[in-house]
């Protein structure tokens, strides 16, 4: 499937933002991956590396989100771009960021499974909450933990800092699109430090990957929260871009 024509038009100026990468010369399959799936593209890429014993090169920058992965890939930086995000999503990144797109026509896309979100608290929080619950206390209706039994004490909201897609998501599928309450939200690196945060905290409550370790933190039964995973890439991809695809996708069923 290609990228939208109408897309790669409105795209204007950033692309040279991102630093070019040396291209592997030793054979390596070159690959961007985004943030909020670093957790299974480990599995995946260890996978392929076992069954094709080709090794894989990752090419990421700090905080690498879809617009960086497909920049990645059209400048040739990346032979193969996963992101934790559908591609109209990833369009609609792109554009509010209105990057360039050189070889718009050539991109591709294919959906390889869906990731999950998981919502955790402090320890000894809710067991379970409801999809109402989870959207009164992300949109800031419900401010304290005594509105849900627990002692007088103000709800933390804990939000990742490089994960925009996952937070999209959320927004979309539990808060029906409206916006996240940020007013005093603290903020992590990534989902461990999230997790790390929330499990030493007294009233703080965040999502997560599964595959991201809770460390004692309290995991709550919710309602299923899925965010596509898409791969991009130029052209027709090779044999060994398809066995890696699909290391993905086996990884993402579990």
């Amino acid at each position: 499937m290609k990228l939208n024509t109408a897309f790669a038009i409105v795209l204007l100026g950033a692309a040279s933002q991102l630093p070019s990468h040396s291209l592997a010369s030793d054979g390596r399959l070159r690959v961007s991956y985004g943030t909020s799936i670093v957790a299974y593209s480990m599995k995946a890429m260890s996978a392929f590396e076992a069954e094709t014993g080709r090794k894989i090169e990752p090419v990421r920058e700090a905080g690498m989100g879809s617009d960086s992965i497909i920049i990645a890939v059209d400048l040739g930086n990346a032979e193969l771009g996963v992101s934790g995000n559908s591609w109209e999503n990833m369009q609609d990144l792109v554009k509010e960021k209105k990057l360039t797109i050189k070889n718009a026509a050539k991109i591709q896309h294919k959906p390889l499974g869906y990731d999950s979100v998981n919502v955790i608290t402090f320890p000894g929080g809710p067991k379970e909450l409801s999809k109402e619950q989870l959207k009164g206390i992300f949109t800031g209706k419900y401010t304290s933990w005594k509105q849900f039994g627990g002692n007088d004490v103000p709800i933390q909201i804990v939000l990742t800092h490089n994960t925009p897609s996952t937070q999209k998501t959320f927004s979309k599928e539990v808060l029906d699109g409206e916006d996240i309450f940020r007013k005093g939200a603290r903020t992590a690196s990534d989902y461990t430090e999230a997790a790390k945060i929330v499990a030493d905290s007294l009233n703080a409550i965040t999502f997560i990957s599964p595959l991201t370790d809770s460390h004692g933190a309290n995991k709550v039964k919710h309602p299923p929260v899925r965010k596509e995973v898409t791969a991009i890439y130029l052209g027709e991809p090779t044999e060994d871009m398809q066995k890696l695809m699909r290391a993905y996708t086996n990884v993402l069923a579990k």
